[in-house]
């Protein structure tokens, strides 16, 4: 399997490996970019200036599977986490916002469309390797 068809994770720490999918916005969602953007040296160094970047930036990156504290038996626990937490406080119905990784993302693999209704609301945490939910 090549890195190209290797399973993303949506919600990585800045690494050269990543790709940028989206932007945090001033309300705390995601503002999803549509197409992924590949992270180069100059980009991690420009990016750890100021706010931790995980905070400014959506980023993907291979998953780390068993090495991720959210790997749970055989999958990633986030999607149905997030899914329990944002239940009946986000519209459903809604169409899904333009991804640039969903044909290799590890939450719509497990959970479909349902993953991705609450992907906006998740901006991670490197530093405690967590990730924080809420609309």
């Amino acid at each position: 399997m090549t890195m190209r068809d290797r399973p993303l994770c949506p919600s990585a720490p800045l690494s050269t490996k990543a790709r940028v999918i989206g932007v945090v916005t001033g309300q705390g969602e995601i503002a999803f970019l549509g197409k992924a953007i590949p992270v180069d040296q100059a980009f991690v160094q420009e990016a750890r200036t100021g706010r931790e970047p995980e905070r400014r930036f959506r980023l993907a990156a291979p998953c780390a599977r068993t090495g991720c504290a959210n790997w749970a038996g055989q999958g990633c626990s986030l999607p149905e986490r997030v899914h329990a937490d944002l239940a009946g406080t986000v519209q459903t119905d809604r169409a899904l916002p333009e991804c640039g990784i969903r044909r290799q993302c590890v939450w719509y693999a497990q959970s479909g469309s349902k993953a991705c209704q609450g992907c906006r609301f998740v901006v991670t945490r490197a530093a405690m390797g967590a990730v924080e939910q809420g609309p």
